[in-house]
């Protein structure tokens, strides 16, 4: 291994040679900060000076490695300085920074700041006594209570909702008892004793459309029966006008329509698509328009011909 000192000293000058020996322990620890920097600036412009006058040095023809010259060494000797001040200005940082701390810390217990009460711990709320519970359970609970009657449409107490006991009890007291519902062949005999009128009726209506041998009578036509409508001319002549408005008016919205869908096939845009949907609706509603009107006046014209 080379003895990098004694290539040093024989290549680096003596002031060079002095800057580089106090850039190395434990003369560099004992420094103060302006000499710290002063030798710093110094190394600074040595190597710069170095640099330049090796600049103009040729590489070895051979092709191998240059020796290491003079702005290396100086080079290394500056690092050793800036490390020794960049350590030296992070003790002072966390040492300000500490005694701001403790500062602070000295403030609060001058001021005789409170401690921070200990939270309580989150607790469950306690159960109420089984007694005070709401349960369904109905074991020992005393006797069933009975329901309300139910009612009916018309506001009337339904015999089958009344308990017995409640019935017995007001036959007992003398009170007025329900009568228990009636079974369904009563109630078909009452309904078959009300419809016997109207029956008897719609049969004695068509007795009297009957002819005596039997056959039924010849109904005449309503007198209210309208003939059908017989235009003028000059009302046909308005229609014939409103047909061709309207097959004009078709044929142009059915040109649109043709315009709207070639833009959308074109442009394949949303809003291109849904006006061509619209215009080809507004096309369909106008023929129909026309078809209808052109029917009404072939109509006419077949009524004039007869």
């Amino acid at each position: 291994m080379p003895d990098f000192s004694a290539e040093e000293r024989a290549i680096l000058s003596a002031d060079e040679l002095d800057l580089s020996t106090r850039s190395r322990q434990p003369q560099l620890r004992e420094q103060s900060d302006a000499a710290l920097a002063k030798l710093i600036e110094d190394l600074r412009t040595a190597r710069t000076q170095a640099t330049t006058a090796e600049a103009d040095i040729p590489a070895p023809a051979d092709g191998s490695a240059a020796p290491r010259g003079r702005a290396a060494y100086l080079e290394i000797a500056f690092r050793r300085a800036s490390n020794e001040r960049n350590r030296r200005r992070k003790l002072t940082q966390s040492a300000s920074t500490g005694n701001a701390v403790q500062e602070a810390s000295e403030d609060d217990a001058g001021r005789g700041v409170s401690p921070q009460p200990a939270r309580k711990p989150v607790t469950r709320r306690a159960r109420p006594a089984r007694g005070n519970q709401k349960t369904t359970d109905r074991r020992g609970g005393g006797p069933r209570k009975a329901a309300p009657p139910k009612t009916t449409r018309k506001g009337e107490t339904s015999v089958a909702s009344i308990p017995a006991s409640t019935t017995a009890a007001n036959a007992k007291d003398g009170l007025a008892v329900a009568q228990p519902p009636q079974p369904a062949a009563a109630k078909g005999q009452r309904a078959a004793s009300k419809a016997a009128p109207a029956i008897k009726a719609s049969t004695q209506k068509a007795e009297a459309k009957t002819k005596p041998d039997g056959k039924p009578a010849e109904t005449r036509p309503s007198a209210t029966a309208a003939a059908p409508k017989t235009l003028t001319k000059s009302e046909r002549k308005a229609l014939t006008a409103k047909a061709e408005r309207r097959a004009e008016k078709a044929e142009k919205a059915k040109a649109k329509a043709e315009k709207a869908a070639a833009k959308a096939a074109r442009t394949d845009k949303k809003k291109h698509v849904a006006a061509a949907e619209a215009a080809k609706k507004k096309a369909r509603k106008a023929k129909r328009k026309a078809q209808k009107t052109a029917r009404l006046v072939r109509k006419a014209s077949a009524d004039d011909k007869a």
